[in-house]
C-alpha cells in the first residue's frame, strides 16, 4: 500500500495538504528551502509550519522519504525504506514528531489532531 493510500482523506486542514491539493507556491519553497533533489509531483503530503505560511520549514513526505526542516536548524532526511518507528507526541503548544526515538521536528502552527492522525497512518 502506497503511503498516499494509507493517508487517505484527513479532511480540511490547515497548513496540511494532500496530493493533488499541494499548492505549488508553497511546494516550490519548501523544495528551494530544504528538499532541493525533490519534484513537485514527488510529493505526497506537504505540512508548512510556518506563521506566514511560506512553507520554507516544515515537512515534506514523498513515497520514498520524510524530510523536513525546522526555524534555525539543518534539514532532515529519514528513508522510508527503511521502516522508521514514527511517533507524534502532543505537548501543550507543540507536536513533536520522533523517527527512530529521535526528535526531529516540532509543530505549532498545524492542527494538533490532524498532525497526530497523519504520523499514526505513516506509521503503519
Amino acid at each position: 500500500m502506497s503511503i498516499l493510500e494509507s493517508i487517505g482523506e484527513i479532511g480540511k486542514a490547515d497548513k496540511i495538504y494532500i496530493k493533488p491539493r499541494i499548492p505549488r507556491d508553497k511546494a516550490r519553497n519548501a523544495i528551494l528551502s530544504y528538499a532541493e533533489d525533490l519534484d513537485y509531483d514527488d510529493i505526497v503530503v506537504l505540512i508548512d509550519d510556518t506563521v506566514f505560511g511560506n512553507s520554507k520549514n516544515g515537512l515534506i513526505v514523498t513515497e520514498e522519504a520524510i524530510i523536513g526542516k525546522e526555524s534555525f536548524t539543518d534539514p532532515f532526511y529519514f528513508s522510508l525504506s527503511k521502516k522508521p518507528d514514527v511517533f507524534a507526541k502532543k505537548g501543550f503548544t507543540s507536536v513533536t514528531l520522533y523517527i527512530n526515538d529521535q526528535k526531529v521536528i516540532s509543530f505549532t502552527q498545524p492542527s494538533f489532531n490532524d498532525l497526530i492522525s497523519i504520523f499514526k497512518k505513516i506509521d503503519r
